[in-house]
């Protein structure tokens, strides 16, 4: 698949729904669906506070990925205003690199404003970014802001299959595709990031060729290590999925002793672990103003909300005369700006109100999540390795191992024969 790939996160560069993580200064931003430059991707208008000063979008704690360090990024948009403006485009990493590029916009057109190339250090983690994009000239004037996009300048050579293919090409072609990003012309090396966008599903297909190939000992195989080792016919690589069908081949049939029952030996065992790590969306808080609990039933003021019947809660830090507030409930009546549920303890206000959280997990994230017991990929791929209830059944090695599995300590076996 494509390398090349927008660091922002989906909210902030759709703007379909929300301005995601932007910030603005000398100006209220708003979803504009009408001035749009491609129909896939919504527009944000931008209306100035004060005609005379600049308006400024930002964007910061961008996260890299590790596989980008030593690399350049870039940063670009479309702008548009009624009246002719200087927009400056900086990106700065966290380890201290800037860079700028100003771009004079046409009026009334759509401009594409960049900043220049910013290099990311290899510092064997991740770095952040932060992209600020100020606009003068607008005199008052709406501006419209489309298509961010943030990206590593040379991931798409990272794509083997791309490399593969333009490697073949007439060497005048990548000469001139080399020369163009030398010029600093955008979009630098054209033909490659052609190549790159056409071939995604070729170049899923090419990965898991190179995957499947078979190496034996003489040609690197190295049987510790899974990289060596083919996705298709070696247990310890295979997908998991691959396994029923490997298992064939040695006439086992695989063992899953979850089938059958409720597997749910990987999940968390407390709500607030659910959260982390099945659905690590950021919840919604609430400040209420007022918790009163009256004949067991608790009614807290929230404000305006879209709690529903049945949603799941946690309340924290609430003080209170005689019994606490605190804990993990399911939403039993609504109106416009309080929600209620059921808790017994003495007929009280809380002392202090602390805050409610709506746990909005969905039974469908939580079938997603890896709810096979704890150790089982390990299981399969051991019946397919060694093949003891198939084609090595009944060999002494295979009792000794099988048993040897299920013990604990040093795992001795001894086995003593008696004849009749």
């Amino acid at each position: 698949m494509g390398k090349t790939v927008n660091l922002l996160g989906s909210d902030d560069f759709l703007f379909r729904t929300t301005v995601g993580s932007w910030t603005f200064t000398n100006a209220t931003a708003s979803l504009e669906p009408n001035t749009i430059f491609n129909p896939n991707y919504g527009s944000l208008k931008l209306t100035p506070i004060i005609a005379g000063s600049p308006v400024t979008a930002s964007i910061a704690g961008v996260s890299s990925i590790i596989e980008d360090a030593g690399d350049t990024f870039q940063f670009h948009c479309r702008v548009q205003c009624a009246h002719g403006m200087s927009v400056l485009v900086s990106t700065e990493n966290s380890e201290g690199g800037l860079a700028e590029r100003e771009t004079d916009t046409a009026i009334g057109i759509w401009t594409v404003c960049r900043s220049e190339r910013l290099s990311i250090p290899d510092v064997g983690s991740t770095v952040t970014l932060d992209v600020d994009i100020s606009m003068s000239g607008h005199q008052g004037q709406p501006i419209y802001l489309t298509m961010p996009f943030l990206f590593a300048s040379f991931a798409l050579f990272r794509d083997r299959f791309m490399r593969e293919v333009f490697l073949n090409l007439p060497e005048f072609l990548r000469q001139t595709d080399l020369d163009h990003a030398e010029l600093h012309d955008l979009p630098d090396y054209p033909l490659a990031r052609f190549i790159e966008l056409t071939t995604g599903l070729p170049g899923d297909a090419f990965v898991d060729y190179y995957l499947f190939e078979y190496f034996d000992v003489a040609g690197g195989k190295i049987d510790g290590d899974t990289t060596t080792l083919s996705t298709l016919v070696d247990p310890d690589a295979a997908e998991v999925d691959f396994l029923p069908w490997l298992s064939q081949f040695a006439g086992v049939i695989l063992d899953n002793p979850s089938e059958g029952s409720t597997p749910w030996g990987n999940l968390p065992t407390t709500w607030q672990e659910v959260q982390q790590d099945i659905d690590p969306t950021v919840n919604a808080t609430f400040s209420p103003s007022a918790i009163i609990r009256s004949t067991g039933t608790v009614t807290a003021t929230i404000g305006s909300h879209s709690v529903a019947v049945g949603d799941w809660i946690e309340v924290e830090g609430t003080t209170s005369t005689t019994d606490s507030f605190n804990g993990g409930f399911v939403i039993t009546a609504t109106d416009a700006t309080t929600i209620s549920w059921d808790q017994t303890g003495a007929d009280e206000s809380a002392i202090t109100n602390g805050t409610i959280t709506i746990l909005d997990t969905e039974w469908s994230e939580v079938e997603a999540f890896d709810p096979a017991l704890n150790g089982l990929d390990d299981y399969l791929r051991w019946q397919v390795k060694y093949a003891y209830n198939g084609i090595n059944a009944g060999t002494k090695q295979a009792l000794v191992d099988s048993v040897s599995r299920e013990l604990t300590g040093n795992k001795t076996v001894t086995i003593t024969y008696r004849y009749l």
